[in-house]
């Protein structure tokens, strides 16, 4: 998170539309609360993508 933050928000940084945090769990409640008190309380425009990774078993 503190890597995402300084991306977007240093002095020079790429001022984003939008931050999009990218894991492969479902988005737990507690996250999800955490994710809207950041909403909410800092204004900012953070969001969760979950990911499905798959193995590829053609080495086999």
């Amino acid at each position: 998170m503190g890597r995402l933050l300084e991306y977007a928000f240093r002095e020079g940084g790429l001022e984003p539309a939008g931050l999009t945090v990218v894991g492969e769990p479902a988005l737990d409640e507690f996250t999800a609360r955490y994710l809207e008190r950041l909403r909410s309380s800092f204004s900012l425009p953070i969001e969760y993508l979950q990911i499905a990774l798959t193995s590829d078993d053609s080495s086999d």
